[in-house]
């Protein structure tokens, strides 16, 4: 019984970590994304002010 409760613990924290790394993985992603996307769209915004005048 304690064998498979430990074995248990042992599989639950392993996809604990793996869902954390996950998570993390996608904010940072999401963050560099939003990054890129506000600098592209800010470049965009300069580049439309230069053709107007």
């Amino acid at each position: 019984m304690e064998d498979s409760y430990s074995l248990f613990f042992l599989l639950s924290a392993d996809w604990t970590s793996k869902v954390t790394d996950r998570i993390y993985f996608l904010k940072e992603f999401l963050e560099k994304s939003w990054t890129e996307l506000k600098v592209s769209s800010s470049v965009l915004h300069v580049t439309q002010k230069s053709f107007c005048q």
